[in-house]
């Protein structure tokens, strides 16, 4: 059995800042709940958008640029010559 590298094992390529924009719009959404528990109708669906449609989003989709592979085969694309 083939044991996967412990970096693999850690994370799932998250850094530091995808956690801090996680909780950033984790605690936006509790904050537009206990709005809108209040009744404030104006604050708590800005801040649940945000949180939601903008802020998690963002987290998840942020990192560094990967060089592009080959989805059939997991290849990585060698860069192109540049002494032609």
């Amino acid at each position: 059995m083939a044991r996967k590298s412990k970096k693999s094992e850690e994370s799932l390529g998250f850094t530091k800042i995808n956690y801090i924009l996680l909780a950033v719009g984790l605690g936006l959404i509790v904050i537009g709940y206990i709005l809108l528990s209040v009744g404030d109708i104006t604050g708590a669906p800005i801040l649940l958008v945000l949180g939601y449609c903008a802020v998690l989003p963002l987290a998840i989709l942020y990192g560094k640029k990967v060089k592009s592979t080959d989805e059939a085969t997991g290849v990585v694309e060698p860069e192109p010559n540049s002494d032609n």
